[in-house]
Order: C-alpha cells, then sequence, then structure tokens
C-alpha cells in the first residue's frame, strides 16, 4: 500500500502567496495483507536500527573529530596568541631603552656643547 503525503509549498505565482501543494512523497509502509511473517518483519526492523545506528555512529565520529580538531586549532591559536604577546612586551622593553638612550645621548651632546661654548 503506497501513501502519499503532499507538502505545502509556497508559490510566489500564486495569488495572496497562497500555499501550493505540488510536493508529493511516496513511502512504502508494509500492509496487513503482505505474505511476510512477524519474524520477518522484527529482522526488517533490526535491520532498519542497525543501519540508524551505523549512521549514528558515523555522525557522532565526524562530530567528536570536528571538536578535536577545534580543541587542537584553539590551543594552536593560544600558543599563537602567547608568543606574540612575549614578542610585543620584548619591542616595549626595547623601545624604551632606545628611546631612554636617544633622549640621554641627546641631552648630553647638548649640554656638552652649550658649557663648552660658554667657557
Amino acid at each position: 500500500m503506497n501513501f502519499q503525503r503532499k507538502a505545502p509549498v509556497y508559490d510566489p505565482l500564486a495569488p495572496n502567496g497562497h500555499l501550493k501543494s505540488s510536493i508529493t512523497k511516496q513511502h512504502n509502509l508494509p500492509s496487513a495483507s503482505d505474505d511476510s511473517s512477524p519474524w520477518q518483519r522484527v529482522d526488517t526492523i533490526k535491520t532498519a536500527a542497525d543501519k540508524l545506528d551505523a549512521q549514528f555512529t558515523k555522525v557522532l565520529r565526524n562530530i567528536s573529530e570536528s571538536i578535536l580538531k577545534n580543541e587542537v586549532r584553539l590551543a594552536e591559536q593560544d600558543r599563537r596568541d602567547a608568543i606574540k604577546l612575549q614578542w610585543q612586551q620584548v619591542a616595549i622593553v626595547i623601545d624604551r631603552l632606545l628611546l631612554t638612550l636617544f633622549v640621554s645621548l641627546t641631552l648630553g651632546i647638548t649640554l656638552g656643547l652649550t658649557l663648552k661654548g660658554a667657557v
């Protein structure tokens, strides 16, 4: 026995945007008049459950792999950020040392030339 289910679809060309049922899906469901025994039906259900279980396991494995890859990526990003911060701190220290050296030399030379010219 075949059952048809019509899913409503929005048809933009329909007046006032009415829903239009144009897609049909056929589902083959066992009927009471089938010659199959209840044990065959149980085997069919078990097989379907095994397939569903295999698909579910595959999806869970993919999710787990994605989570692990994301954790590795985040750990690598944290490591890079830590290294970047360390280099920024080194750059700040070197910048301040060079600024201090520049100001000291400029003041020293200026005072030296000024005092030498005053003598």
